[in-house]
């Protein structure tokens, strides 16, 4: 009783007499159920200190004994007593009696606590197992193993008081140098974490690590790819025995997507990286440790592998690109830590190869450096310098007529800027011997004041720094583009002349020029283009500035710039001719515009037609052809991310084109389709919806559409206006027609509230009387552009219901030539325009068929636009970059085919008629051939959704097919519509043959092409898309391809294949997400047929381990793939789920 004695004076109550030991148990529970709870806690601590402190051997056995019986009664909680032992200070393993019944205490008791507490219970223990940091006798390793024991019992799945996923973080979360070295130990919780491998074999991805994105394709950008940018890792909450290649930093990874063009926002989307995540105050000291060291592998493999080939030259553009973004732009890099470890590098492996290129890559960012005055950046470039060229002897001076003399200088250029700084010059110290020749060789340059565009002004310009002296050489190239202003060229359309300058500066030129060059330049170029000077800008400098915007590093100014400010600074200085120039330049000449780029540049578009300034006919339809193009040139990949990001999504549609919203309904539904994100748009989508249908109410063809848009569209049907509706609104107009006189005539059609129909009455007067009044070109006048588009849609479905109700072919043949004339005779409507309009109205049935027996034949009867089109294929190049002679083949052509937007046509049908003077914009680029190509991918899709007129599109096809050759992105085109329509082409492969025949040609395009000018971002995005045509145009059962697809790895037992199992596993997981969803679900198949079959799978010649799937506990770990495939041991439900966890990882969301 000598507890409960001391318990109760150190209460301050009077003691109480010695208590025998038969009645200390009732007496111990009577003085505890006296307690407050409050108070528990503090209570069992002095327990735990007398017990301790004051007990012999006997009593300590006894206390224990006495405390194992009040927590079965209830009347303590187990949880206050060994949450109290295991937190006590006195608890070593040195005390014996002590440390032994605390564990078997707990041991009797922990099966009272709940999960949570023993969760915490097990953190307790572990850390005293840790606190146990050397083991000296028998007698303490015998005491370790009362805690081991109890241990044991925690982590013993059998006694279910904790989940085993719980214990497992906290087992994992020590570090196994931490614990000491005990056989028993080691074996209880190496058992213990080796019976979740199979767990984590499942939850794996197999060989994750060595999985690949694509560019440009939907499954890059999501969070399956995300890295921690502090250690490269993939983000894992659990802690589970992973392979430890899952757990290593992902280096190659990283690797792999620097070396990627355009794989910028890919980055972003995998370091989780803006400009705003980083700290411009601390820019000089690394934040991304190990993604610079990434940057130095990939630079010193750039540097191994310079051959001075295109190839090489293209690499070496993409990663100046890539340092001067995140170094000078988002800050995530520090300059000088970088060249600080490429110099560590460098000076181990003795490299000097491709030092030229990389000493090029550096005078990019040499003037950025002296802008920001920090000596310590200049410094190290300095010791790189050094380094890398140690020769005693002047270097020689280079061919100054190669290319490659840029690089060869590019050092000189460096030492000539930092020479000329003010703040750094004066510390650099005397000329290197080394570049002592080279150096005289510039500054003769610069004294003989070069007139000569070659790569002589190239070196003059890289190695000037401010804006002072970089004007004078930079002002020799810009006036040869200029032109001098005393000659002129003329350029398509009446009196429209310009500068006289025609030949461009070539790309290999401007890609020598540095960053700060080429910056300056386009600003130049932007400020005397914003002026309204008396000529046009001379087609050089408009192709020059062009490819300028495709530079990869100007991509930083010159295309945040031009999206968005130059269209502001056009409406403010009203210059309309350099706005067609924009235009121009959108629609023929940019490639790989941001998906954030062109949602900007919609609304932008938008506000521009709406003012009245641009109420004329040819920059309407160029307005009208640039906002097409945008539309239809958005990847599928970009669509969904960029539409969730828009604060107001409505600003991207159109209030004024139902052409242009309809263009936009369709490219949505095309890219919910091939994403499968139908569920992912929400409510987003049906306001859109809503929005278009508010502002330009229009049907729709639901038989392709997505599901979301045929709920929508049959719970919002807009009904048009009834055939007889509208003859008898032509029949009424056309009699006010004849009455009225002609100036009678001319007010009445003008008015605002006069019904849409002119056109109408204009078809009627050449169908009955064979001729036009002159009065129709003043109304024509009066009603303007944008009124005229109303007058046109009105008139597409008049003509369908005229060609419905005619008889015999005589009448058709009529009716086609009355068009013909409208459109090439009188100048009223262009082609593609009325083509485009023709091919998005709301027809169906048998009215849909006679609109495109109309379209058909206004393609294909008429010789106009067929002998306009052979003439522009046969004698122009797609290859507009590689060209100096642009000019004269685009005005070659325009002197044979004039294009007129003006009515001209109508002008001349009367003597006494003056003809006034229309002011032509001036085209660089554009002609109707070119502004068809997009109208022609809707014509074609329209046809696919009809396939009683197959025939028809084939011959369509054969007829005007070659412009594909023009098409900016012919292989994207081909695949978005057999993808999209591969349901409705599945009985029609003579259609898919055709359709590939005749975009993709003979020719494959190369792999060393210059990406910035196709239209793929890169090699492996063009391989996937080129490949996933090949299998679409296939005449063969999608899960017949399919089921090839996923066991093309297995069948192929070659050395290189067996090597390189997960690039083989990659890229047919790639293939086949990248597919309609006939052809990916065979991996439901395959893994269904593992699940049920209990004997050996095996699969063409290659034969695999056997394996019951039954008897999981025994087999899983025959599930880890590549751990069994490096020693020959696979079986084939490994290979079935490495296939499957590839194919999940590459899908998008919407696929899952």
């Amino acid at each position: 009783g000598l507890l409960l004695q001391d318990l109760n004076d150190e209460n301050n109550r009077e003691s109480i007499s010695p208590i025998h030991n038969g009645d200390i148990i009732k007496a111990f529970l009577s003085y505890w159920q006296h307690l407050s709870p409050e108070t528990h806690k503090e209570r069992m601590e002095f327990i735990v200190n007398y017990i301790y402190t004051n007990a012999n051997v006997h009593q300590i056995d006894a206390y224990f004994r006495l405390l194992v019986t009040a927590i079965e009664k209830g009347a303590i909680p187990a949880r206050v007593v060994c949450e109290t032992f295991l937190s006590s200070h006195l608890l070593r393993c040195t005390n014996d009696g002590f440390w032994k019944n605390t564990f078997q205490l707990i041991r009797k008791v922990i099966r009272g606590v709940d999960y949570k507490c023993c969760r915490d219970l097990l953190k307790m223990i572990l850390a005293k197992i840790c606190q146990v940091t050397s083991i000296e006798s028998r007698a303490q390793l015998h005491l370790l193993h009362y805690a081991v024991r109890v241990l044991e019992y925690i982590l013993d799945r059998e006694t279910c008081i904790l989940p085993a996923y719980l214990s497992v973080n906290e087992v994992m979360a020590i570090s196994p140098e931490v614990f000491p070295q005990d056989w028993l130990l080691t074996e209880v919780i190496t058992r213990f974490i080796n019976s979740f491998e199979g767990l984590a074999t499942i939850l794996t991805e197999s060989g994750r690590p060595y999985l690949r994105p694509v560019v440009g394709y939907v499954g890059v950008l999501n969070t399956m790819w995300k890295l921690n940018p502090g250690n490269l890792k993939f983000t894992i909450k659990e802690r589970i025995p992973y392979d430890t290649d899952y757990l290593m930093p992902q280096r190659e990874l990283l690797r792999y997507l620097l070396l990627q063009p355009y794989s910028r926002e890919v980055i972003q989307n995998v370091l989780s990286v803006s400009k705003g995540n980083f700290d411009t105050k601390v820019q000089n000291s690394c934040q991304w440790p190990l993604v610079e060291e990434v940057f130095v592998d990939v630079l010193i493999t750039a540097m191994e592998g310079s051959d001075g080939s295109e190839k090489s030259k293209m690499l070496w553009i993409h990663l100046t690109s890539q340092l001067l973004y995140y170094i000078f732009f988002i800050h995530s890099l520090s300059f000088k830590e970088l060249i600080k470890s490429l110099l560590d590098k460098l000076y181990k492996i003795k490299l000097r190869r491709g030092r030229d290129y990389l000493m090029w890559t550096m005078s990019h960012c040499t003037c950025l450096i002296i802008q920001k005055q920090n000596p310590s950046e200049y410094i190290i470039l300095i010791q790189l310098f050094e380094l890398l060229y140690p020769e005693k002897q002047p270097l020689p001076v280079p061919d100054c007529s190669k290319s490659s003399s840029i690089q060869s200088l590019a050092m000189a250029c460096i030492w000539m800027q930092l020479a000329k700084s003010e703040t750094i010059g004066e510390n650099l110290g005397p000329e290197p011997v080394v570049l002592r020749d080279q150096l005289k060789f510039i500054k003769d340059c610069f004294d003989k004041r070069l007139t000569t565009i070659d790569y002589h002004i190239a070196i003059i310009c890289n190695a000037c720094t401010n804006t002072e002296t970089l004007f004078a050489p930079t002002n020799v190239i810009l006036d040869a583009c200029f032109g001098n202003g005393k000659t002129k060229v003329t350029l398509p359309g009446l009196n429209c002349v310009a500068s006289g300058a025609t030949v461009p500066i070539s790309l290999s030129l401007l890609d020598s020029l540095s960053v700060h060059v080429k910056s300056g330049a386009v600003n130049q170029i932007l400020k005397a283009a914003s002026n309204q000077a008396p000529l046009n800008l001379s087609p050089a400098i408009v192709e020059t500035y062009s490819r300028m915007l495709i530079c990869n590093e100007i991509d930083l100014f010159g295309t945040k710039q031009f999206v968005g400010q130059v269209f502001l600074q056009i409406v403010k200085s009203n210059a309309w001719n350099f706005l067609h120039a924009m235009l121009e330049i959108l629609s023929y000449r940019l490639y790989h515009i941001r998906a954030h780029y062109r949602f900007q540049l919609l609304p932008h578009i938008y506000i521009l037609s709406g003012i009245s300034q641009t109420n004329t006919q040819q920059l309407q339809l160029s307005i009208e052809n640039a906002a097409l193009r945008l539309i239809s040139g958005l990847n599928n990949c970009d669509v969904y991310p960029e539409f969730s990001r828009s604060q107001n999504p409505e600003q991207l549609l159109s209030h004024e084109s139902e052409e242009l919203n309809k263009a936009f309904v369709l490219m949505l539904a095309r890219a919910m389709h091939v994403t499968g994100l139908e569920s992912s748009y929400g409510n987003t989508l049906e306001n859109i919806l809503r929005q278009i249908m508010k502002a330009t109410p229009h049907c729709h063809t639901l038989q392709c559409f997505p599901a979301p848009f045929k709920t929508f569209y049959n719970a919002h049907r807009h009904i048009p206006d009834s055939k007889a509706t509208l003859r008898t609104k032509v029949d009424e107009e056309y009699r006010n027609w004849k009455s009225y006189g002609e100036n009678d005539n001319v007010n009445y059609f003008t008015q605002q509230n006069t019904s849409n129909v002119f056109l109408c009455v204009m078809w009627r007067l050449l169908l009955e009387t064979n001729r036009l009044s002159s009065v129709c070109y003043r109304i024509l006048e009066r009603i303007g552009a944008k009124r005229l588009l109303s007058h046109i849609r009105v008139f597409a479905d008049f003509i369908v219901y005229e060609f419905s109700s005619a008889a015999g072919s005589r009448h058709a043949s009529k009716c086609i030539q009355i068009l013909n004339d409208l459109i090439w005779k009188y100048n009223v409507v262009t082609l593609d325009r009325l083509i485009l309009y023709l091919a998005l109205r709301s027809h169906e049935g048998n009215e849909a068929q006679v609109c495109f027996f109309i379209i058909q034949l206004l393609l294909l009867k008429p010789a106009e636009f067929r002998t306009r089109v052979n003439s522009f294929v046969r004698d122009n190049s797609p290859c507009h970059w590689k060209q100096n002679d642009y000019y004269e083949k685009h005005m070659n052509y325009h002197r044979r085919w004039t294009e007129k937007f003006y009515f001209e046509g109508l002008q001349e049908l009367s003597q006494s008629l003056p003809t006034s003077v229309n002011h032509y914009l001036p085209i660089y680029f554009g002609n109707v051939c070119l502004r068809f190509i997009p109208v022609l991918d809707i014509v074609i899709h329209r046809f696919i959704e009809m396939p009683p007129v197959s025939k028809s599109l084939e011959t369509v096809l054969d007829h005007l097919g070659c412009l594909y050759k023009f098409h900016d992105r012919p292989i994207t085109y081909l695949y978005d519509t057999l993808h999209y329509y591969e349901k409705h082409l599945i009985n029609y492969p003579q259609i898919k043959r055709k359709l590939v025949g005749t975009i993709t040609g003979k020719e494959s395009p190369s792999v060393d092409c210059d990406w910035r000018f196709n239209e793929f971002a890169n090699s492996a995005s063009h391989f996937l898309y080129t490949s996933c045509v090949e299998l679409l145009a296939l005449p063969v059962a999608a899960q017949d391809v399919g089921r090839a697809l996923f066991d093309l790895a297995p069948v192929n037992e070659s050395f290189e294949a067996r090597s390189s199992i997960m690039s083989w596993i990659n890229a047919v997981a790639l293939i086949l997400v990248s597919l309609p969803e006939t052809y990916w679900n065979i991996v439901y198949e395959k893994v269904l047929e593992i699940l049920k079959t209990t004997v050996s799978v095996n699969n063409g010649k290659r034969k695999f381990q056997s394996i019951c799937v039954n008897d999981f506990t025994y087999n899983q770990t025959k599930y880890n793939f590549l751990h069994h495939y490096r020693f020959m041991s696979e079986s084939y439900a490994s290979y079935v789920l490495a296939m499957a966890h590839a194919i999940w990882h590459h899908s998008s969301i919407g696929q899952l």
